[in-house]
């Protein structure tokens, strides 16, 4: 990284070039550029701050795997806990950092698609500790956050990311344009976060009741006691 001055953001955000990092941006609702993300280190946070998980996850230091990122595919219907990207992984037991899907529909306003059609959405969410207390403003805390990063052609180059959406329980429903999943929030507690998403806004919402659940597991335990009688 090259720089002739600056303080330890610059040199972070240098850095982060030097290991595939793109800038980072912020959409208005509208899909048109808003800023450099503000609660990116290579995006336009000015201090220094936690990468967030789409960057994480391009260098390799967040994987798809259990404590880390949850691949969501349709046969997941619980909702599940994302613990701060402020924490180490694992930090505060079960649940994830960030969930991922793939996003075939949605397009790139600013930052350039390597791959189209190959995109992903990136759900986290950051708490009110460590790093997102000490140099995040309270507004952009206790939030959940979607990324889009662009179809990439090579991890070690990445695109950049888009922001999309911040958002809380005062407003817990978010529809990604073009996703194939909507997401909705179920609780917010301390430095973490219970989230659902469903193929409408409805189901998500619904997933979130743990009724469903009781249900759905009373379904599945007759099923069984039904083929274990017709095997007598």
């Amino acid at each position: 990284a090259w720089y002739s001055g600056g303080d330890t953001f610059v040199r972070s955000h240098e850095l982060g070039h030097n290991m595939g990092l793109r800038h980072n941006m912020w959409l208005w609702p509208d899909g048109t550029k808003r800023y450099l993300d503000p609660e990116s280190w290579n995006g336009g946070a000015e201090v220094l701050l936690d990468a967030t998980a789409a960057d994480r996850h391009q260098m390799g230091l967040l994987e798809d795997k259990k404590g880390e990122v949850l691949y969501w595919r349709d046969q997941n219907v619980a909702p599940v806990t994302l613990s701060s990207i402020s924490h180490p992984v694992g930090a505060t037991g079960e649940g994830f950092m960030a969930i991922r899907w793939p996003c075939p529909a949605c397009t790139p306003s600013v930052v350039k698609d390597q791959v189209p059609g190959a995109g992903f959405l990136f759900l986290q969410f950051r708490g009110n500790s460590s790093y997102s207390a000490l140099n995040t403003a309270e507004k952009y805390q206790n939030k959940a956050y979607v990324h889009f990063q662009p179809g990439l052609m090579r991890k070690r180059y990445g695109t950049g990311t888009e922001l999309r959406a911040i958002f809380d329980m005062e407003s817990p429903a978010y529809s990604p344009k073009g996703s194939p999943y909507h997401v909705h929030l179920c609780t917010l507690g301390n430095d973490f976060v219970k989230v659902s998403l469903g193929a409408t806004q409805f189901e998500a919402e619904e997933r979130c009741s743990p009724t469903l659940f009781t249900k759905h597991a009373s379904r599945r335990r007759s099923r069984r006691r039904s083929r274990r009688r017709s095997r007598r």
